[in-house]
């Protein structure tokens, strides 16, 4: 599915970047992205507030996924990229770019 671009995205409209455009007050009609959303799953729902675990491709914008769906983003957490899972991450251990690079 094509979906907008955020105006507080970091893509560059005419040389600058979208968010400071936005902060500034400065309208622009945003581009759309192609986007796929391989996974919708609802994980709570209670007065009105959802919460979601989406499993989407690369390029994707959460927030306007929300948008599509009739709602907003309040928070946002990446808990994955690629193989790479937050549940793995230990702020001792760097791992070396060979073994990063043979995951991918």
């Amino acid at each position: 599915m094509e979906l907008p671009i955020p105006a507080a995205s970091a893509v560059k409209i005419g040389g600058e970047r979208a968010y400071k455009l936005a902060r500034r007050g400065v309208h622009v009609d945003m581009p759309t992205r192609r986007s796929r959303v391989d996974a919708l799953d609802v994980i709570a729902y209670q007065e009105g507030e959802v919460r979601l675990d989406l499993r989407v491709s690369s390029g994707t914008y959460v927030r306007a996924v929300a948008d599509v769906l009739g709602g907003h983003c309040r928070t946002l957490r990446r808990l994955e990229i690629g193989p790479f899972s937050v549940d793995e991450a230990d702020p001792e251990r760097f791992i070396p770019p060979d073994e990063a690079l043979a995951r991918l």
